[in-house]
């Protein structure tokens, strides 16, 4: 279940041995694991995260035990905690959960919730240990757990319980578990050790106190493990003297660890667990890295192992609080060199294995700021805030050496900020810094400064262009290249990691106005800064000024030209390793499939993304794969094949305009698929306008207006798509309209017959004719996916469902299916709702067409 391939089997079995069976709490552990959520809640020294570990380790449960701190409530390390445990028993799992991230949002959770569920099986148990359980104070860290507890209710998921261990009440909502009976709390009184157990555990320690003796210990102590234990130590030293290890314990709990423990060991393996106290997480590996020249250390803690002992859930030491508190007092006798050196070794251990989190927390205890600067680099190209934000506190105190020796600290610093939500003080830096380091000579250090510092500038204006058209946006990369070259003599060097990839938002092309060669002046500033951006980036955004012509193209429905663009788009981004790019170009290639009705060549885009996501060397992000195959799947009507985490409902908060990415687009086209109309108008008027690209709000208003009109609401329906066409007419989008198929032709009929409606009849009679032909194309392309995949019989109709649609084939009307049926009409009007949505028709004329072709009916 765990890897204990590590370590010796002496060091399992000399931490093995002192694993006491408790009945009592372990009867009250098997009863809590029938439900979702066990807390365990005492004071220190009740032997709490004892009790579980022995009960867990004596049973067949596959467990997660995370060992909290107080960097937890950095949800970046916390995860890289929970990842790294889990990889213990299932590495493809753990990458997997690596890939996801920590689930900040809904779509988040529900990838994280698919992946956990996929690689689960129904027959096994699963617990979840959360332990030191009151150091977490992070709301949105709360939030998750609390999820994960109401998980049965969600999902009836009935093999995963959590177990909280904490000093104080867990600060998260469990009042409707407590109210079903579904939760167990285990405290303090229950943890006390009984007259039995603790004579259960003298003889386990090899102790045997007189009568009298065991009388007074059990009363002085309470019952309390820490104590128990204490004086068990003290008795296989001083056999008969109950009395003497009883006024000890009551004297100075510190004073009788000292005693009884740290003095009874050798003066180097003091020194050693002092060091230990430096470092939060003690990964067994580490720990022999850290005993050096000395191995022995790592097998001579198990003398003490009641207070230093080995998880095998975690493969790592854990040293008891109050001991660790004692060591920590002790710290001051170590010199300033054997502390930089234990964190500066930690350091390297951590971020060999890629707990980046931890690394450069260490990495700043030593004092090496510019070996933070080369973990960070190497963040993803959208960090997380609360990882920006902590990677800036740590860098402070060395900005002014980093800036002076550190091309790259310039750089990352402004990437910094920008993910901190510092936008004003990262513009700012860079304009100083541009300021600053052009009064310089040219040098290569100042050369590279100022090449990151105008490629950073670009960067932003593009990410801000739809709010504030850049005229001359190249202008920034070509300065960043001119000074990339000017560089180059004094010293080659080349651009890597996550920055070298450009990650793409919902749209190519991020212009917002609607005016018309709005679109063609932001692809012309692509054409000029593509090269410059490629040649000093090292191939990042090759192919994207290509991508952007395609998606023009395609919105204008100039589908020759538009294929054209999108192969120059696949090709530029393989050689520049682009996979995101790569990736839409084949999206496009395979709408401009579906508006012939090739499913042969639809087929080999499927492939195509297939063989992305199976790349060695530069595999494609597993969820943009999701995104693309499931816009595909729910264009087909095929929902069961669109991944899980798209299927929930949107974010709870909206995030800011500029932010508004495809995972939304591609979840709003899932719910239109499964005709989730007042949910996804909830959505839509949450973010009123839908942000500030102009092919969003288009999008936005064309869903505003089929939703409206399938609800009935007409009126407003047709004031929506007057707006949306009102959007897309300077630059004659017809596309995004005609990919709705028969819902936009049902609705631009509805406008062809309204006499008021102030939306061109030859627009109209244009869409409705192109939107026909599309639904034709859609439906023979999903018959063949129907046909290739066997799924003729994947619908499942009820009895009544097939005898109500067998009187509409016979021609009946609703009002006379009802009478027939014995029926209310509302009830034969529910029934029909269900059956269109079962079949993907839009009216009695499609159902009857798709159940003949399926052999439903007839």
């Amino acid at each position: 279940m765990t890897k204990t391939s590590f370590h010796s089997n002496a060091l399992m079995r000399s931490h093995g041995r002192h694993h006491l069976k408790r009945p009592h709490i372990f009867g009250l552990l098997r009863q809590g694991l029938q439900g979702p959520l066990v807390t365990v809640v005492a004071g220190a020294g009740y032997g709490k995260t004892q009790a579980v570990y022995a009960f867990l380790r004596s049973n067949d449960i596959i467990t997660t035990w995370i060992q909290l701190s107080e960097r937890d409530n950095l949800v970046s390390r916390f995860w890289e905690n929970y990842t790294h445990t889990v990889s213990l028993y299932n590495e493809n799992l753990a990458a997997k959960l690596a890939d996801v991230g920590f689930p900040e949002t809904e779509t988040q959770y529900d990838r994280w919730l698919s992946v956990l569920e996929d690689e689960a099986t129904p027959t096994k148990k699963y617990v979840l240990v959360l332990d030191d359980f009151h150091l977490i104070h992070n709301p949105d860290l709360l939030a998750f757990i609390e999820r994960i507890v109401h998980l049965r209710f969600r999902k009836a998921i009935t093999n995963r319980t959590t177990v909280l261990i904490s000093r104080t009440t867990p600060d998260i909502n469990t009042v409707m578990l407590a109210s079903k009976g579904l939760l167990l709390e285990i405290n303090e009184d229950d943890l006390r050790f009984t007259k039995e157990e603790i004579l259960d555990y003298f003889r386990m320690m090899e102790v045997k106190p007189s009568q009298d003796g065991f009388v007074n210990i059990c009363r002085d102590t309470g019952g309390w493990a820490f104590a128990v234990n204490l004086i068990a130590l003290s008795l296989k030293h001083a056999p008969t003297r109950e009395d003497l290890a009883i006024s000890a314990m009551k004297l100075n709990i510190f004073k009788l660890i000292e005693t009884e423990i740290f003095f009874k060991i050798s003066e180097e393996l003091r020194g050693f667990l002092i060091r230990l106290s430096l470092i939060e997480h003690l990964p067994y590996e580490l720990t022999k890295r850290l005993a050096g020249d000395a191995p022995h250390f790592v097998e001579e803690v198990s003398e003490i192992s009641s207070f230093i002992r080995y998880d095998a859930y975690m493969n790592a030491f854990r040293i008891h609080h109050l001991f660790l508190d004692y060591l920590t007092q002790k710290q001051d006798t170590l010199s300033e060199e054997e502390m930089r050196e234990t964190c500066r070794t930690a350091a390297r251990w951590f971020e060999e294995n890629d707990r980046r989190i931890d690394a450069i927390a260490y990495y700043e205890k030593a004092g090496d700021y510019h070996a933070i600067v080369r973990i960070a680099y190497m963040f993803p190209q959208i960090i997380p805030m609360d990882t920006a934000r902590f990677t800036l506190s740590l860098i402070e105190k060395g900005l002014e050496e980093l800036f002076r020796e550190n091309p790259i600290a310039h750089c990352l610093y402004v990437r910094l900020l920008m993910s901190a939500g510092k936008f004003g003080e990262a513009l700012a830096m860079m304009q100083k810094t541009i300021e600053d380091f052009e009064k310089l000579p040219v040098s290569k250090f100042n050369c590279r400064v100022l090449a990151g510092a105008y490629n950073n500038l670009g960067f932003a204006q593009m990410m801000l262009y739809s709010m504030r058209a850049e005229p001359d946006l190249w202008r920034s990369f070509e300065k960043a290249d001119r000074y990339f070259t000017l560089g180059a003599p004094f010293g080659a060097y080349s651009v890597i990691g996550p920055v070298t990839n450009v990650s793409l938002g919902s749209y190519a092309c991020r212009a917002g106005g609607a005016e018309r060669g709005e679109m063609e002046r932001y692809i012309d500033n692509l054409d000029r800064l593509t090269p410059y951006v490629t040649h000093s980036m090292n191939g990042c955004i090759q192919g994207l000024n290509f991508l952007a012509r395609a998606e023009l193209a395609y919105f204008r429905c100039e589908l020759k030209e538009a294929e054209k663009f999108a192969y120059q788009a696949l090709y530029k981004a393989q050689e520049g390793l682009q996979r995101e790019i790569e990736s839409r170009a084949v999206f496009y290639l395979l709408r401009i499939d579906l508006q012939t009705g090739d499913y042969a060549k639809i087929q080999q885009r499927l492939r195509h993304f297939e063989m992305m996501t199976e790349s060695a060397e530069y595999p494609l992000n597993p969820a943009v794969y999701d995104l693309l195959t499931s816009w595909y799947y729910a264009q087909l009507g095929q929902s069961s094949h669109v991944a899980d985490w798209l299927k929930g409902g949107f974010e709870n908060k909206v995030r800011p305009s500029v932010m508004l990415d495809f995972d939304i687009q591609v979840r709003m086209r899932c719910h239109w698929a499964d005709q989730r109309y007042h949910e996804l108008l909830a959505f839509l008027e949450s973010c009123e306008t839908g942000g500030t690209l102009l092919m969003m709000r288009l999008e936005f208003k064309i869903l505003e207006a089929i939703c409206l009109y399938q609800i009935r609401e007409k009126t407003a329906a047709l004031r929506a798509l007057s707006r949306a066409y009102e959007l897309a007419h300077p630059n004659s989008f017809d596309m995004p309209f005609i990919e709705y198929g028969n819902k936009m032709r049902t609705l631009s009929r509805a406008a062809m017959r309204t006499e008021d409606c102030d939306i061109p009849l030859e627009w109209l009679m244009r869409i409705n004719k192109k939107s026909a032909t599309y639904a034709k194309k859609l439906a023979f392309v999903a018959s063949e996916y129907r046909k290739s995949n066997h799924l003729g019989d994947e619908v499942q109709l009820s009895l009544r469902e097939v005898e109500i649609l067998t009187d509409l084939y016979h021609g009946l009307s609703r009002s006379e299916i009802a009478v027939n049926r014995r029926l209310s009409i509302n009830t034969v009007k529910s029934v029909l709702q269900i059956i269109y949505a079962k079949l993907g028709a839009e009216n009695n004329m499609d159902v009857i067409r798709i159940a003949l072709d399926m052999k439903l009916i007839g």
